[in-house]
Order: structure tokens, then sequence, then C-alpha cells
């Protein structure tokens, strides 16, 4: 009898635990269903911002693109005016390209002429007069589409004494 009270005693101790235990349990399984349910709202928090964020990027890219196509545009319009005015000629244009080098955003030009069948890339070739009206006519045009108005004159030292003589009066007549 003893034996069966003890193992009674024994099977109410085991059954106290396992109470205590399933208790615990159900703490942590309480805990645990909370923190999911935190990291699922988190998550649906994150992938809405994430949208928000791809929006934004794409929306950037779209004003970067057009931005960068108006620039051009206007740039190559007034140079290739000044090109044409100065030289007397319809044959010249003014080309920019923009292009990507990584994170940086690159800029070339280059300049097509009459008598050459392949544009002249005016950094690296000694173009003289083409190159001084290029150099006249791109700071006029950032005068110009610069935001605040730049109010003032441009200061040149020798713009034009590379340009031949035949073009000079065109080059000043530009310049007014």
């Amino acid at each position: 009898m003893q034996n069966l009270q003890e193992q009674i005693k024994n099977l109410e101790s085991q059954f106290e635990m396992f109470t205590q235990r399933l208790g615990s349990l159900k703490g942590e399984h309480k805990l645990l269903s909370e923190q999911q349910e935190k990291s699922e709202i988190l998550i649906e928090k994150l992938k809405e911002d994430e949208d928000t964020y791809t929006k934004a990027v794409e929306l950037l890219s779209l004003v970067q693109k057009v931005t960068r196509d108006k620039i051009k545009d206007s740039f190559e319009l007034i140079v290739t005016h000044a090109l044409n005015y100065i030289y007397d000629s319809d044959k010249y244009s003014f080309h920019l390209e923009f292009s990507r080098r990584g994170n940086l955003q690159e800029m070339e030009f280059a300049v097509q002429t009459p008598d050459k069948p392949e544009s002249l890339d005016l950094l690296k070739t000694d173009a003289g007069g083409t190159k001084n009206i290029v150099s006249l006519a791109l700071r006029i045009v950032l005068m110009e589409v610069a935001s605040p108005k730049i109010n003032g004159f441009i200061i040149s030292d020798e713009s034009f004494a590379n340009l031949s003589e035949k073009f000079r009066p065109k080059a000043s007549q530009f310049l007014e």
C-alpha cells in the first residue's frame, strides 16, 4: 500500500511538473505568436515601403531622363546655331551623348563639320576656332539655363584668337 501511495505521489509530482511545463509552453507559444504577428505586420509595412521606394526611384529616373533630354536638346540647338551663324553655314551640328560609368553620369560632345565625315571630338583634337566657339556657346547656354538666373556678363579673353579672320566679324555679332 505504501508503494501505491509513493507511486501516486510520484505521479502527482510528475503531473504538477507537466502542468507547470505546459503553462510555461503556453506562455512561450503566446509570446512567440505575438512576435510572429508583429513580424508579419512589420514585413507588410516593409513591403509597402519597398513599393513606395521603387516607385520613387522610377519617378526620379524618369525626371532625370526628361531633364537630361531637355538639357541635351537646348545645348545642341544653341551651340549648333552658334556654329552655323558664325561659319555662315547650315552644315555644322553639335552633339551631346550621356552615358553611365558605374555610379557616375558622363557626358561626351562632338561637332559634325562639313569638311570631315567623322565627328570632331573637341577634347581629343586641337580644333582651334571651333573649340573656342563651342566653349563660348556652352558658357552662354549655362548662363541662360541656370536657375536662379545669372545676371551679368561674360569675360572673354581672346575667345576667337584661333578663329580665322574671315569669321571674326560674325563671331562678334554673335556675342552681341
